[in-house]
């Protein structure tokens, strides 16, 4: 069972890695952004990088690890 302190430090480290993602976007141009299917990668002419509106953390992470511009 997951107390109230470990669910807040979750949900903390969750987004502190969703800010730093969100800033190695910025540096490939790209924006990050958060739904309730998931996150997206949005490019400058406000495309949905591979369509996807539906990734996770992991998925984003990956992505700009392999493509960086």
């Amino acid at each position: 069972m997951i107390d109230d302190g470990q669910r807040a430090n979750e949900e903390r480290v969750a987004k502190l890695r969703s800010n730093s993602l969100r800033r190695l976007a910025r540096k490939s141009n790209l924006e990050l952004r958060h739904s309730d299917s998931g996150y997206s990668l949005i490019d400058s002419i406000r495309g949905h990088v591979e369509g996807r509106r539906d990734m996770t953390l992991d998925e984003v992470e990956r992505y700009l690890t392999q493509h960086r511009r």
